[in-house]
């Protein structure tokens, strides 16, 4: 991702590079990922990625990308206010910010609701959406932070790297880092909330 990283900054933007580069970036960062919640859930030494475990975690990515596709509706809501006269056309101004922060509300806590389900996938675990909502709901408070709120510090503190101060190459390196923590604290919190017994043999699931 690091390297993928600079190499948008390098090359003329283009929409195909950019779809090309962020498919690449997701399917590396999903290996990677999957490496990690081994190697912290399990100790496993060297990490093993099954091909069913790899495409499982990806078609879970998916899973939840759909989950979010309702944002879009929300992001768009304002604007069908404006146009109904619900909104005064005086707030006009103000209608991107506030369709930005009804999609960014829905993503967080859709994600926080889901995001248990990625490094059980990754151990080879099945938890159903249905039973990782459920189980994070009793948690979910933490998990928005511990997730959430992380995500949320870590891109402020990348725009202000590459935005404001124009420093791209330690912003690429920032956002590595970030990512590594972001797994890492997934990791434990599904250690934590789901799985105790991660590492032992066939570790049993909270149900």
């Amino acid at each position: 991702a690091f390297v993928l990283g600079i190499l948008a900054d390098k090359v003329s933007v283009n929409i195909p590079f950019i779809v090309a580069l962020l498919i690449i970036n997701t399917l590396l960062g999903a290996y990677i990922a999957i490496a990690m919640h081994r190697t912290i859930l399990l100790a496993e030494t060297p990490v093993t990625v099954k091909r069913r475990t790899y495409f499982v975690y990806i078609q879970c990515l998916l899973g939840i990308l759909i989950i979010f596709t309702p944002a879009i509706a929300l992001y768009l809501i304002p604007y069908i206010g404006l146009e109904l006269g619900v909104i005064p056309s005086k707030a006009k101004d103000l209608v991107s910010d506030i369709g930005l922060a009804l999609a960014v509300i829905f993503v967080s806590l859709a994600m926080t609701g889901y995001c248990l389900i990625l490094p059980s996938v990754a151990i080879d675990k099945d938890l159903p959406f249905a039973t990782t909502w459920e189980m994070s709901k009793k948690h979910f408070g933490t998990l928005f932070i511990c997730v959430i709120m992380v995500a949320i510090v870590t891109s402020i503190t990348e725009y202000l790297l590459r935005d404001l101060l124009g420093l791209n190459l330690i912003a690429n390196l920032y956002s590595w880092l970030a990512f590594v923590v972001e797994i890492t604290i997934l990791s434990v919190a599904y250690r934590t909330i789901i799985n105790p017994n991660c590492g032992t043999i066939t570790p049993p699931v909270r149900g």
